[in-house]
């Protein structure tokens, strides 16, 4: 039996500086719109670990603090240490948005607790958002009424990004960071350092961190010392 948990509310951290404005489509232009288009009632989003799926849920839970309505966004990372009753009464929210649920697939009680909640959500005609590293029907739920539900709604496979499309976030969180990243230093990034977008944002804030202990300027020599740090 799932146990209403002693708080009645979570509050999870947001990313705050995700936003549709700085999300680099790439080749998903289309899930913007669905995403923000609220004919949209059910949206089941699946990509890679770099592809974006965080920084795009985060964005439309931003988008509707914003408009003073009411967001329940969680990261299953925590569901490990949670009781599923976390998740009892969230369908009075206009947003309930569970990120990476793939990591509770085999927790019947977490099942079991989604599916109760994705049929008030439904009731209630509010928006319910999930994201995985696969798509539903290849991650190995035990609730079979589970994988149903998930199917029912639009689902969405979320692309890496290409090359130009990395160079492109890269400048953008760089400047978005508060200094300028060179052309040839973001192509050193990607040929040298990682070509996995989580990976380089990382690094970044190494080399932000670093440039303010050091008071250096963000050179390539600068950025070659700083791989030290990076592992």
């Amino acid at each position: 039996m799932i146990q209403q948990p002693q708080q009645e509310t979570l509050a999870f951290p947001l990313r705050e500086d995700a936003n549709k404005d700085n999300f680099i489509p790439g080749q998903n232009g289309e899930i913007l719109h669905h995403l923000f288009n609220e004919a949209n009632p059910l949206l089941f989003i699946w990509g890679e670990t770099g592809a974006g799926k965080t920084h795009l849920v985060s964005a439309l839970a931003n988008h509707y603090q914003k408009q003073q309505r009411s967001v329940f966004m969680m990261p299953m990372t925590f569901a490990a240490e949670m009781n599923a009753g976390i998740l009892l009464n969230q369908e009075k929210n206009h947003l309930v948005v569970l990120d990476d649920i793939h990591l509770i697939a085999g927790n019947i009680e977490w099942e079991k607790a989604i599916f109760h909640l994705f049929n008030q959500i439904r009731d209630k005609r509010h928006r319910f958002v999930l994201t995985a590293r696969q798509n539903a029907e290849h991650i190995t739920f035990h609730l079979p009424d589970l994988l149903t539900r998930l199917q029912w709604g639009l689902t969405y496979q979320l692309k890496l990004l290409d090359d130009p499309g990395k160079l492109e976030l890269l400048a953008g969180r760089a400047h978005q960071m508060g200094f300028e990243l060179g052309e040839d230093i973001a192509r050193y990034l990607l040929n040298y350092v990682s070509r996995d977008i989580t990976q380089l944002l990382k690094f970044l804030d190494i080399l932000d961190q670093q440039s303010l202990i050091a008071q250096r300027k963000i050179t390539l020599p600068f950025v070659k010392q700083c791989l030290v740090y990076f592992v």
